[in-house]
């Protein structure tokens, strides 16, 4: 008050004039004047000083040190100091965070800068190299003392830095899988742990932060496979299960991979049209048959592998156009192999089974190996397709003649169940050897393997044109030849199947009337006039 006095003074008494000086009013307008400005100077000055105080008290952008989680540590095989920071509050616009580093007494600061602080409710991490300030300068490099933490606001055009808000002493040991990430010691590197982008080699996002593994949710495996489904496990890693025989784009799926054909890993019935199959993996130990065919125009590929089983069917045909290929290992030499063994009937051909095809199929020691529902056996232990006709049908199996399209075709390369050697003693189904064969019937199925087996009339004459199999049977007791109406007139046969008595080789001496006109062998003079045996 006393400095305004004086003022007042100076103004009322001024040397050299009237000592009745200024006016009263006049020198109180210049006092006032005097007063507003002499408070503005001295707000000027202190204003900040108060506002500074107040940022440091009051400003609050709830920022404090995470601990948890293991984002917050020490590397000091790197020398580098990883500090994440979580957000609650959201006063003031903060533009930064102070880090501070305490080694022995001393700080040395590093910065969040604005574009690294976390939003509301979320967590960022930045690493900082220290091998510049620790006592050591070859790993293992000392941990700092202590981290702080410090908000730093922008106020017009002035940063203000607020209080302190969390300190951690003794950062736990860590380490840091990418620290080739980190840049020159002035710039340290900075990792957002809320954005997912930023995760190191070897963790994912989760939602909150980077965990290690592969994923975190079942999405991040896909891998946009058809055929399998694709997991993520409670350990963080991917897994894939295939979809076997699910229906994909271009058929089914089997291996994680989408094929044209069905996969087949066990016994069942296969009824999709014009479908291809594929048997995936051998069957053993059946006891009750394995598959039934149940629709036209299949194709069954058993891709070499085996069927085995002790009765019953191992594949029953109930439909026409069904091709059957590849059973087993095939080997002309050495008779392969596996293939379809063991059971009742190898292949049951029922007589809906028009047009069947067999190829490359080994169908060996089988009570029958094929067998035909209308004729009886057209098989046995040996080799049963050892002959095809100049057609390529099966002749033992053919309703008529070696012309029928009906039965069985076999393509060329179909081998033995059984080697056959001329001269090693024993009479094979298929072998042409008078060594080894005196008859058709020295083989039990002699008489439908399409050869001369004893060789006696130099191959002119075989199977039922041979006198051996005029009384041949099938293993169940069927004849094997004299059949009413199969197109071939066979040796003491008597019926429509015969014109004449010659129509079969030995007709004039079979001791029937083949044709049926009342006349027997060489009574017959129209037709056995000439024959030698008549003569």
């Amino acid at each position: 008050m006393s400095f305004f006095l004086n003022i007042y003074k100076v103004v009322l008494v001024i040397p050299g004039m009237d000592k009745r000086g200024i006016s009263g009013p006049v020198a109180m307008v210049i006092m006032i004047l005097m007063v507003v400005a002499a408070v503005g100077i001295v707000w000027t000055v202190a204003l900040p000083m108060v506002r500074e105080g107040v940022g440091e008290e009051k400003l609050d952008a709830g920022i404090s040190i995470e601990t948890e989680g293991g984002y917050t540590y020490f590397d000091e095989e790197a020398g580098v100091a990883c500090v994440q920071v979580r957000r609650s509050a959201n006063q003031g616009e903060l533009i930064g965070l102070d880090v501070l580093f305490s080694f022995g007494g001393e700080s040395y600061e590093g910065r969040f800068e604005s574009d690294n602080i976390p939003g509301l409710n979320e967590a960022s991490q930045k690493c900082f190299d220290l091998t510049d300030f620790t006592d050591g300068k070859v790993a293992p490099f000392n941990a700092p003392d202590s981290v702080e933490i410090a908000p730093v606001f922008l106020d017009g055009s002035r940063e203000i830095v607020g209080a302190k808000t969390s300190s951690v002493d003794n950062l736990r040991k860590g380490s840091r899988s990418d620290a080739s990430r980190l840049s020159d010691r002035a710039q340290p590197v900075f990792d957002k742990i809320s954005e997912e982008d930023d995760c190191v080699a070897g963790e994912v996002w989760d939602g909150e932060s980077c965990v290690v593994g592969s994923c975190a949710s079942d999405g991040d495996c896909d891998d946009g496979n058809e055929c399998t489904v694709d997991n993520c496990e409670s350990d963080n890693t991917c897994s894939s299960v295939d979809k076997i025989g699910d229906v994909c784009s271009s058929g089914y799926c089997y291996g994680g991979s989408c094929n044209s054909w069905i996969p087949v890993l066990k016994c069942e019935t296969l009824d999709i049209a014009n479908a291809e199959y594929k048997l995936m993996t051998s069957l053993s130990s059946l006891s009750d048959g394995c598959f039934v065919i149940d629709a036209s125009g299949i194709t069954f590929d058993l891709d070499s592998k085996d069927v085995s089983g002790s009765e019953g069917n191992a594949i029953a045909i109930r439909a026409g156009g069904v091709s059957i290929l590849n059973a087993g290992i095939t080997d002309s030499g050495n008779g392969g192999s596996g293939g379809i063994t063991g059971f009742s009937n190898g292949i049951y051909i029922f007589d809906e089974a028009v047009g069947t095809s067999i190829q490359n199929v080994r169908s060996c020691g089988n009570t029958y190996n094929v067998y035909c529902a209308s004729l009886g056996s057209a098989t046995g232990t040996g080799n049963n397709f050892v002959h095809e006709d100049g057609d390529g049908h099966l002749q033992s199996c053919s309703s008529s003649s070696s012309s029928s399209s009906g039965w069985p075709i076999l393509n060329s390369d179909y081998t033995s169940c059984k080697v056959r050697s001329c001269g090693d003693g024993t009479c094979d189904t298929g072998e042409e050897c008078a060594a080894d064969c005196s008859s058709e019937t020295d083989t039990p199925y002699g008489c439908t393997d399409g050869v001369d087996n004893d060789y006696d009339d130099f191959t002119t004459y075989f199977d039922c044109q041979d006198s051996d199999c005029q009384y041949a049977t099938f293993p169940n007791g069927d004849p094997i030849c004299g059949i009413q109406n199969d197109g071939r007139c066979d040796y003491g046969e008597q019926g429509s199947d015969c014109s004449s008595e010659t129509d079969t080789p030995y007709g004039c001496t079979d001791g029937v009337d083949n044709e049926g006109d009342g006349l027997v062998d060489c009574d017959d003079l129209t037709d056995c006039e000439y024959d030698s045996y008549c003569l």
